[in-house]
């Protein structure tokens, strides 16, 4: 990897993505190129300088180095470029957001999640209920579960603005795709009701497996927020049943998440959609020691790990990884820290 030579003309730099090579070697027709992204990640936009003379404002901006195009679809286009229609009176973007209460059972640990890969070890990490393993950010990963192992995220704009449906005003800001990108070593998706296993998109030769999903071909990921539109009609406006219903039988007997995570109150914010999926660890991951495989080669064992308030547990095995969520109509992107627990 390089730098390009921008002391002169104007140069398009482009290669393919491993994906696109590995369609390319198909040499069965699936290769074609029907989309491109643009970047601007190594650009410092606090270089431009207001009180330079006029048209050199830019310059040192012009002047930045310039990665070569690289392959690696995991170290590139971190900042994609948007363009929207609307944008004279467009004042915020859109964000998507952990729904991350105490009330509803959902809480995370700073964003993230413990993920003890099998029933024993679950066990070990508190002694409390299971509503306060739930809202310790604790997930049961090892069998599909309607509420042990869910994800939940809001999308929309996050303001003080009253409760309104984002497609409502601006509907090119709802996002109805989503994908979804995973470590497939270590995990997998499914579904939030059912818990049918998905299939991802694509598997690039870093193990890195993508999921595409979108609320025309797979609903069974989407849901409503408390208040929200409908989702099997979201132009009808705000939904009869309101938040998104799912029986939470073994969680402290809530039966509905009635909260969102978008707005600054139960009342306000323009709601979008919401997206809902399973943690599942995989076969391997449940079923290696400690001592051989992948927690062989990508985890630390004899780990302290403290929960429910400082408690200290007994050592795990530990595996991080990083789950990555990205809307395909804005590009918001956020990721969600996963730590793989073992009992040592």
């Amino acid at each position: 990897m390089g730098y390009l030579d921008n002391s002169g003309d104007i140069i398009l730099d482009a290669v393919l993505t491993d994906a696109g090579r590995a369609r390319l070697a198909k040499g069965d027709g699936s290769f074609r190129i029907v989309k491109f992204a643009l970047g601007d990640d190594e650009i410092d936009y606090s270089l431009f300088n207001v009180n330079a003379n006029t048209g050199y404002e830019d310059l040192r901006i012009l002047k930045l180095p310039i990665f070569e195009a690289f392959t690696n679809n995991t170290s590139t286009l971190n900042s994609k470029l948007l363009t929207y229609s609307n944008n004279t009176s467009l004042l915020y973007l859109p964000v998507v957001k952990n729904l991350d209460t105490t009330t509803s059972g959902l809480s995370s640990i700073n964003g993230g999640y413990y993920a003890p890969v099998d029933s024993a070890t679950y066990d070990l990490t508190t002694v409390a209920a299971e509503l306060t393993k739930r809202t310790s950010g604790i997930l049961s990963t090892w069998t599909p579960s309607q509420t042990k192992n869910l994800v939940v995220y809001d999308q929309g704009i996050d303001s003080a603005s009253s409760l309104e449906f984002l497609g409502a005003s601006q509907p090119d800001l709802v996002e109805q795709q989503y994908i979804i990108e995973l470590d497939d070593r270590l995990l997998q998706i499914n579904t939030s009701v059912g818990g049918q296993l998905a299939s991802p998109s694509f598997v690039d030769d870093d193990s890195i497996a993508s999921y595409f999903f979108s609320l025309s071909n797979t609903p069974g990921y989407f849901a409503e927020q408390s208040g929200g539109p409908n989702v099997s009609n979201p132009g009808a406006g705000h939904g009869a049943d309101g938040g998104f219903d799912i029986a939470f039988a073994n969680v402290g007997g809530v039966n509905s998440l009635t909260q969102k995570s978008i707005g600054t109150t139960a009342t306000t914010g323009l709601l979008g959609t919401r997206l809902v999926f399973g943690l599942l660890t995989t076969p391997d991951v449940r079923n290696q020691a400690v001592t051989e495989g992948l927690w062989l080669r990508l985890g630390k064992d004899n780990q302290v790990i403290s929960f429910d308030g400082g408690v200290t547990s007994p050592t795990f095995a530990v595996i991080n990884t990083v789950v990555r969520i990205t809307g395909v109509t804005t590009g918001y992107r956020t990721d969600v820290p996963i730590t793989l627990l073992k009992n040592s």
